[in-house]
């Protein structure tokens, strides 16, 4: 292994207010989604602290909505054996979809519940739906009354969202503060994230919307705006999780195991060496001639790995692994009148 020099230095950083710990597998990009959100709310509150918002929240109107598609899609006559099972996997759109939708509330208002329970909610739920098909094609119940039984199990599974939430939160300057508001209400009042606004930019390959140089622009040109950014990679690669290194110099495969597993971006995607295993945020970047060298990025694994939660990323790390990035469209179009 090369001697390596760790930087967590950086020109723009958005956040170093605290990490979250995720309480199960699966849920990343929806922190990485809530890590962007919570940040404009807690600016608009003038909260100083760790504030977090309800995965919780999200994870049951997500189970919910794709619970309503899996039943309509036997109703349109699809065959239940070939459906997939409903899940948590979801983009970063999605989850902004959901919020605009049913709204975001604080951690403390909405818990996630599953990890009290023996069995794994979205077992019970798959098998309450695959029931539900059964049932659907024998006519011996209808869309509304399975979908009251779904609401019962993520009520019990996960925890039952407040129709209103009732905030105490403590400002910067010391002052104790209170709001009471509707989830729709509070997300539109203090985050007000629209997904008309964003667009889910992707860099695959050589055929994708962008390259992952222009990716990278886009990138470092919201974070210079002031905006954190949600993004995919394959954090598998040439990364250290417990020091927070994510740079293709760090490691070695060919100093330390004897072989050459060089392969260019495009080949790495076409033969699936490469895929997206993860969703983060950046916090950061260090820009030098107006160029970026490194990014801070914020992981939902907790303070203990990288420094304080944080990850330090090269500029060809980025090039060769990060694959997308949930970005506002003005910027694409300014973007796309410069080529």
């Amino acid at each position: 292994m090369k001697k390596y020099h760790i930087s967590h230095e950086y020109n723009i950083d958005l956040w170093s207010r605290g990490v979250c710990e995720e309480d199960e597998k699966g849920k990343d990009c929806v922190y990485a989604v809530l890590n962007v959100m919570r940040a404009k709310i807690a600016d608009k509150l003038g909260i100083s602290s760790n504030f977090q918002l309800s995965t919780g929240y999200v994870k049951f109107f997500l189970l919910y909505r794709r619970s309503g598609d899996f039943l309509a899609s036997v109703i349109n006559g699809a065959d239940p054996a070939k459906l997939e099972d409903v899940s948590l996997d979801c983009t970063p759109m999605q989850v902004l979809e959901i919020c605009e939708k049913y709204g975001a509330v604080p951690l403390n208002s909405m818990p996630d519940n599953s990890h009290h329970h023996k069995t794994d909610v979205l077992i019970v739920l798959n098998n309450r739906l695959r029931l539900g098909a059964m049932q659907l094609k024998q006519g011996t119940a209808d869309f509304k009354s399975i979908m009251a039984d779904v609401l019962a199990v993520l009520a019990d599974g996960i925890g039952e969202p407040p129709e209103e939430i009732n905030f105490t939160y403590r400002k910067a300057d010391g002052e104790i503060a209170k709001l009471s508001a509707s989830p729709v209400d509070f997300y539109s009042g203090y985050c007000g994230m629209r997904a008309e606004d964003y667009s889910l930019v992707s860099a695959y390959n050589s055929d994708a919307q962008v390259s992952a140089d222009v990716l990278m622009r886009l990138v470092s040109r919201q974070l210079e705006g002031g905006e954190q950014v949600a993004f995919g990679c394959d954090e598998r690669q040439q990364s250290m999780q417990m020091l927070g290194i994510l740079d293709t110099d760090f490691i070695d495969a060919e100093d330390s195991f004897g072989t050459d597993v060089r392969m260019s971006r495009e080949d790495k995607l076409s033969y699936g060496v490469t895929r997206l295993t993860r969703y983060m945020t950046f916090d950061g970047v260090q820009l030098e001639n107006g160029r970026a060298v490194r990014f801070k990025v914020q992981d939902c694994r907790g303070a203990e790995t990288g420094a304080d939660g944080h990850y330090t990323m090269s500029a060809d790390w980025f090039c060769q692994y990060v694959l997308s990035a949930l970005i506002r469209r003005e910027l694409i179009e300014s973007a796309s009148d410069e080529s």
